[in-house]
């Protein structure tokens, strides 16, 4: 009877510490996808904002900013600050996802922008 006992004690002891460790796999397999998935996310948002910037010439326009701010005897003027309009927020990944951005690692940054 003793036996029995301890045998069964044994295997459930055994379940329990089985069961959490594929428990904590898991979880853990989760949370990587998850932070796969908004990484994507915000891949995706920052390539749209890059592309809307190409595509209304505000690149080429903040690289003549910068051109003429390098030259050592230009003085400042209004034409030297890059201003636009904006009519809709061009955020909402981001702003959907920012208490999640602090788990991300650096290869996970660095993935985002390649």
């Amino acid at each position: 009877m003793n036996d029995n006992l301890l045998l069964s004690l044994i295997s459930l002891s055994a379940g329990a510490l089985l069961g959490g460790v594929f428990r904590a796999v898991f979880d853990r397999y989760a949370a990587f996808q998850e932070s796969r998935g908004v990484a994507r996310s915000l891949a995706a948002e920052v390539d749209a904002l890059l592309k809307l910037m190409s595509a209304r010439g505000y690149d080429k326009m903040l690289a003549g900013i910068l051109e003429r701010l390098a030259q050592p005897n230009h003085v400042v003027v209004a034409d030297d600050i890059l201003a636009t309009r904006t009519t809709q927020d061009y955020f909402v990944v981001f702003r959907a996802v920012t208490a999640k951005i602090g788990a991300f690692t650096r290869r996970r940054w660095l993935g985002i922008f390649r």
